[in-house]
């Protein structure tokens, strides 16, 4: 994979000039769904000064800024949600950190409702809130910080019913505490390992 440093020459089409046209490379803010990331590599077109090329360096620093910058979900849970996260993270020898394992459970939940037949999930997860271990004193802290995808989901589900996103975290931790803990349900402990490793 090619390096780009400030000053590296290159070509590339460039839309305002509408011809290949010769460009340098340095650092300068990115806009980036509404974020503006500082500092990140781009090829600059010599003629008319328009950002016309981005690196493939340079994804990997938009996508740390943007998650960095992600709003995390702050919540107090009881002291058993936190031992229900650490049993499952040494089960599956992902995480011992709290925080951590209750944002892969979240995605990996979250992405079961986007797809067909999530509803019965969603369902699942609401009426997980009703039940005697999803109750306690909160005293522990938990604060989660999700991709856009996951973030977005989650908050259209909180909207749709009726609860804080915090509620909806919670939901899905008794859901997975049910789901892996209680039936040994492979196929999640499945995708719950392959997710772990894609973003550990």
């Amino acid at each position: 994979m090619i390096i780009h440093k400030e000053g590296d020459k290159s070509k590339a089409i460039c839309e305002r000039c509408k011809e290949i046209v010769p460009v340098t490379f340095r650092y300068a803010p990115f806009m980036a769904q509404g974020l503006k990331v500082p500092e990140v590599m781009q090829g600059f077109c010599d003629k008319c000064g328009d950002s016309v090329s981005l690196p493939h360096q340079s994804t990997y620093r938009i996508r740390e800024y943007r998650e960095s910058h992600n709003r995390p979900v702050e919540f107090r849970v009881p002291p058993h949600f936190t031992d229900i996260l650490l049993t499952i993270g040494n089960m599956h020898k992902v995480s011992q950190k709290p925080n951590l394992l209750c944002r892969l459970l979240s995605e990996l939940y979250l992405s079961k409702i986007s797809l067909p037949g999530g509803s019965r999930i969603q369902k699942q997860i609401v009426l997980a809130l009703t039940e005697d271990i999803a109750g306690g004193k909160s005293k522990d802290r938990l604060s989660c910080v999700f991709p856009d995808n996951a973030y977005a989901t989650l908050k259209t589900v909180s909207s749709a019913e009726h609860k804080t996103t915090s509620d909806i975290v919670r939901g899905i931790i008794v859901t997975a505490k049910h789901d892996i803990l209680d039936k040994r349900n492979r196929s999640i402990s499945k995708e719950f390992e392959e997710l772990a490793a894609a973003k550990l």
